[in-house]
């Protein structure tokens, strides 16, 4: 995963966890800020293997989901890919996140080795 995007879903958590507790306008504006900030660089990343196709290969998404997703992402390009199917429910986070590590893996050419057998 990204420096970025470690750095969104570290925020956003923490955006979660104060909404839940309730926080003033000025913070709440101050996270989306910083959110919308974030996205915007994440967005301007280029990566091998697109987020959505890997969902997809792995069985995380089913590929009717994966278009619904990228047509609401075309009408309101200011979310990402994955923001869109978290909101409609059509992943988990732990889906996405582990998308996102592959994502990145195949982007800088890591390849976690295999253990070596005795």
């Amino acid at each position: 995963m990204t420096k970025i995007a470690l750095e969104y879903e570290q925020v956003m958590a923490e955006y979660r966890v104060q909404d839940e507790r309730g926080i003033p306008m000025s913070v709440r504006d101050r996270y989306k800020n910083r959110l919308s900030e974030l996205r915007q660089r994440l967005q301007e990343e280029r990566h091998v293997t697109p987020v959505g196709k890997i969902l997809v290969e792995t069985g995380e998404l089913r590929q009717e989901e994966l278009e619904k997703g990228l047509a609401e992402q075309r009408q309101n390009s200011g979310k990402l890919l994955g923001e869109i199917l978290l909101e409609k429910g059509y992943i988990g986070e732990d889906a996405l996140h582990a998308a996102l590590c592959r994502q990145t893996a195949s982007a800088t050419g890591y390849r976690k080795s295999s253990p070596v057998a005795p």
